[in-house]
């Protein structure tokens, strides 16, 4: 849990800082835990915060993938609360870093 923080707050530091790609590898390994901590970090925000390095790379293209995963997303959990089923529609919005 600790690491996962840690990897989380070093990335924030390196957007402040400018330093885009090293925050971009940070967000990056954080979408590849697998372990209990990945809950502290909802998936919608480090994908904001992934859009958000891929923008400032000027890397469009993969800014714009990333909306549309988080577009994606939201409407699934709009489906899902409209179906009925609130248990799996619950989602922390995605945030500011």
């Amino acid at each position: 849990m600790v690491q996962t923080l840690r990897i989380w707050k070093d990335g924030v530091t390196f957007m402040e800082q400018g330093n885009f790609q090293d925050a971009l590898m940070n967000f990056m390994a954080l979408e590849g835990r697998t372990d209990s901590s990945q809950q502290l970090i909802t998936s919608g925000r480090n994908l904001f915060n992934i859009g958000q390095t891929y923008l400032a790379l000027k890397r469009m293209e993969m800014a714009a993938k990333v909306q549309n995963s988080l577009r994606e997303g939201f409407f699934n959990s709009i489906k899902t609360l409209c179906a009925g089923d609130l248990r799996d529609s619950i989602h922390e919005p995605a945030g500011y870093y």
